[in-house]
This record gives structure tokens, sequence and C-alpha cells, in this order.
């Protein structure tokens, strides 16, 4: 059996091998179709083996589930031709170190579609990576700190073979630091939230620009290796099994993670996103309230359960007075909370958006000035509530905060889901390859 195991991870691993690197190059169907006779072929010569590993049985129809979507999106590609030119919109000569900026660009054909790399270069050398997507005609960029002033700058569009499709008109960069963006003026009510009774199906490929979960990114928390650390109190534990790798392990007694927070733990527009579960002792309702994420002074926020419900509240903080304010924005509640759920809250300023598992649950209209930054530190696992301080039973993975409100379609990406040709790896991170996610199948073989 340990021998069938190997032929069958081999077999796969070399074949996706294969057909990764053709999957954005419009070449034929006949990659994938090979894929799916060869998952076919090991199904039927072992029938007996899959109808008593369950999990097995699983990976299979994950990834038959994979094909089927990798197809739709060969099948959309195929309908345009390549891109084989880049034209870029007007950039301006000078920007600010800190300033977003949009950069538009027209394909050649207008209709075509394929992965273009975008690098930013200074003397004929890449600097560095700034995005890449599959369809679309602008990305986003924030102009880093590090760049030097009054050096020229240049915008560099490649195809996946390295061959330069464009070149942007030169830039500099100033010392001048972008301001702020403008807070708008703060309303006198309650927010009305909207609850999204049904969502329309997206195309796999989505719309607007390519999607970058690391853009803007504050913080993320996988509690694994190299990752961002929190200081660990009584019986708390960073190697629970997670939904990634390891994950925060709790235990509803005095268990909780620390974080020493600075201003950029403060913005003004924020998202955060996490997985959670409940412990295997509270299956029906959750133990305790607000432990997911909790940061209760200033521009703060908190997100976590309602003791006794399945119900979990998002709330963001107002303490820009002498009276704080706390406004919850919505709630979410999943089947089965000892099972893993991803959860996530945007905020742009005007509308706080609320989502479970990639799926827009709430909108909230919320206008506030959040300009307030508070010396709290940031805490998981517990509401650190001054009065009756309540712990979490469960874990919590993948914890990521950023200071703007993140796309829906990052949304369903950090969700484990595909959009516009993205999805997320082992590791947590973004990739363009759709069949990469295929490794996360094949090293759960074997568990």
């Amino acid at each position: 059996m340990k021998y069938f195991k190997h032929n069958i991870k081999f077999v796969l691993f070399t074949t996706i091998i294969l057909l990764t690197a053709p999957i954005f190059s419009y070449a034929d169907l006949s990659s994938t179709l090979k894929l799916l006779a060869e998952v076919r072929g090991l199904e039927q010569s072992s029938p007996d083996l899959i109808a008593s590993n369950s999990r097995l049985r699983e990976t299979i129809d994950l990834i038959y589930q994979k094909i089927i979507e990798s197809l739709i999106v060969e099948l959309d590609l195929l309908k345009h031709p390549a891109t084989t030119s880049v034209e870029f919109g007007r950039i301006a000569s000078s920007l600010k170190k800190g300033e977003i900026k949009t950069f538009t660009f027209t394909r050649i054909p207008k209709n075509s579609s394929s992965l273009i790399n975008f690098d930013i270069e200074t003397g004929g050398l890449s600097v560095g990576s700034l995005s890449n997507q599959v369809i679309g005609n602008y990305f986003n960029w924030q102009v880093a700190n590090n760049f030097l002033a009054g050096r020229q700058y240049k915008i560099r569009a490649e195809d996946q073979e390295g061959k330069i499709l464009g070149v942007s008109d030169p830039f500099t960069v100033s010392n001048d630091i972008a301001l702020a963006p403008t807070i708008v003026t703060p309303i006198l009510m309650q927010p009305t939230t909207t609850p999204i009774e049904s969502t329309i199906q997206q195309s796999i490929l989505g719309v607007g620009p390519a999607p970058d979960i690391n853009f803007g990114l504050i913080n993320y928390w996988s509690f694994g290796y190299n990752s961002y650390s929190c200081r660990t109190v009584g019986g708390a534990v960073t190697n629970a099994d997670g939904k990634i790798g390891t994950g925060l392990g709790l235990d509803g007694v005095n268990s909780y993670c620390i974080v020493t927070t600075s201003r950029q733990y403060y913005p003004s527009k924020f998202s955060i996103n996490l997985w959670a579960k409940s412990d295997s002792l509270h299956t029906d309702a959750w133990a305790r309230s607000g432990w997911f994420v909790s940061l209760k002074d200033g521009a703060g926020y908190q997100i976590g359960p309602i003791d006794g419900t399945k119900k979990v509240k998002f709330t963001i903080l107002d303490n820009t007075s002498a009276n704080s304010v706390a406004y919850d924005v919505g709630t979410v509640e999943p089947i089965d909370i000892s099972n893993w759920h991803n959860y996530t809250i945007t905020y742009d300023g005007l509308v706080a958006d609320v989502y479970l598992d990639g799926e827009l649950a709430t909108s909230t209209s919320l206008s506030l000035d959040r300009g307030y930054i508070g010396k709290e530190d940031l805490i998981f696992g517990s509401d650190y509530s001054s009065e009756y301080r309540q712990f979490g039973s469960g874990t919590l993975d993948e914890i990521r905060l950023y200071d703007r409100s993140i796309t829906p379609c990052e949304v369903k990406i950090l969700a484990g889901k595909i959009c516009q040709g993205a999805s997320v790896d082992s590791g947590g991170q973004q990739v363009a390859a759709i069949y990469s996610v295929f490794g996360r199948f094949l090293d759960g073989f074997e568990k």
C-alpha cells in the first residue's frame, strides 16, 4: 500500500509539473485532459483501496473539482489572442514616497489576455516586482520609502518567457511623503447593515486588477516558521494543528497571544482576514465572546464569537472623542464551528463588508473619522476586557491585517478559492499557476 501511495503521488506530481508551464500559454487542452484521464485511470484501477480510504476519496474528488475549474479558465482564455505588446498610460514625472498610484495600460491586441509580469527598473536592472495578472488593464502600487530621490525609474511589462512587452515613460521619486487620505465627515447615526441574502456567482476569472494579497499588508501571523510573532500567555501554543501548517491553540482557561502595537496598527481603512475553529468540546456553541482579534482603543477593531451561539460578530471602534464608540457592523453564523471557516472584514471609510468563507454576508454604511492612535496591545485569543476577561477555546490561524479595504476577489483567494487565475499555495502565499494548489492534496496522502 505504501508503494501504491508513492506511485499515485509520483504520477500526479509529474503530470502536474508538465501541465503547469503551459497553463497560461494558450496551448490546447490536451495536458488538462491527460491529467483527467490519469486521475480517472488511477481511480478505476484500485476501487477497493479508494473505497476504504476516505481521505484518498476526498482528495480525488477535490482534484476533479480543480480540473473542472481549470478547464473553465483555459476555455475562457482560448477565446482571446495572446498579448503581444503593452502600451502604458501617462505617468506623473515625479511620485511621492508612500503614494498609492494606479497604473493603466493597454493590451495589444485590445481583446487579448495572457500572463503579464510588471517590474520596476532603474538603469536597465529590475529592482522589484510590482504585479502580475492574466486579464485586466491596470494595477495599484504604493511607492516604497526606500526608493532613491532623484533617480529615474520605469515600469517594465514582460510575458512569462521574459520577453519585454512594453516600458513606461520614466519617472522620479521625491523625498516628499504622501499625506494620509482625506478623512470623511463622521455621521451622527448608527450604521445601517444590509444582509446579503444571495450572492451572484462570479466568473472564475473575475474582473478588475490582478489580485495581490500582499499589497498593503501590515502584518501576517501564520504561527509557523518565519512568521510574525506574538507573545503567548498561559496555555496558548503556536504549534497546534492549523489550517495551513501550525496555528494558535487556545485552552479557554487563561491563554492568549499579545502583539505590541505601533501607529501602523490603527489604519483609518483596514481589512482583517483569518481562519478559526472551536475546540472539540464546543461543537454546538462558542465558548466565550470576542476572542478572535481584539484591539479595543483608538481606531481599533474586534472580531469574535458571541458566547452560547454559533455567531461571530465584527466591531469597528471609534475612540476619537472622550466617549469611545463601538459599532457592530455585522454577524455571520457558520453551521459547523468545530471545522475551519474563513472570516473577513473590510472597511474603506464609508462601508464595512463582512464575509464568511469568501462570500459577502453583510454590508454596512459607516462613515467615521478614525484617526486616533491608541496604546493597547493587539490580542489573539481573548477579548481582553478590563471588567470580565474572556478566553477562547479553539484554534486561530493565518491572521492578516491590512491598511486598505481588500477586494472581493482577494477575499475569495484568502478563503481558499480561485479568482482571476490565482489561489494560495500550501504555504499561504498567492500563486499565479492554478495547478500549484494540488500540492496541498499531494502532501496529505500519507497522513
